[in-house]
């Protein structure tokens, strides 16, 4: 039974990340934090149809920082997270990998929305732009969202905390709040 539920998420997953690309595809014209709004809907859609079908919820503990401007310093484990988390914190400027802005539509509308784009591959130059589109993202008003390990890391392993986290703080002076998964 679990397969067959786990197949019907995966239909309405892909179906309705595909649908709603193309019927949001017009947010491309319109303000980043209004493109930002489609992130938060993609998140709570997500966990409708997790909930919905295989009968996975979630708890969140603590203060969510909802009336203050914060870097979110969050574990990367998978995809979950990173939708989960943009709708729960109220769509988040988000550092992700370059690799993820040619993605068609759904690329297009993360750079569209604000988001700090990392090219990986360029060492301190790609540090030098961070800082520069942080300060950048702060100036909008919105929390800035970054996964400090710079990688998926699968419960139970271990990875090295890259800078970027200390970058964007010392650039911006927004308050790190760490935020943990299990």
């Amino acid at each position: 039974m679990m397969i067959l539920r786990s197949l019907l998420f995966n239909i309405l997953f892909y179906v309705g990340t595909a649908l709603l690309s193309l019927i949001l595809l017009p947010a491309l014209l319109l303000p980043p934090r209004a493109a930002a709004l489609v992130g938060i809907f993609w998140g709570w859609l997500t966990n409708l149809f997790l909930r919905l079908t295989v009968g996975i919820t979630h708890q969140m503990k603590g203060d969510m920082h909802a009336d203050t401007q914060v870097i979110y310093a969050a574990k990367h484990q998978s995809a979950w997270e990173t939708m989960t988390l943009c709708w729960r914190l109220d769509g988040p400027v988000i550092v992700l990998k370059k690799e993820l802005t040619k993605i068609p539509v759904l690329g297009w509308l993360m750079s569209h929305s604000g988001a700090i784009a990392v090219d990986r591959s360029a060492g301190m130059k790609a540090l030098k732009k961070m800082r520069i589109d942080a300060i950048a993202a702060k100036k909008t008003g919105r929390s800035i969202q970054i996964y400090p390990q710079g990688t998926r890391v699968a419960p139970g392993e271990q990875a090295d905390y890259q800078i970027g986290v200390y970058a964007i703080y010392e650039a911006t002076g927004l308050p790190v709040i760490p935020v943990a998964l299990n």
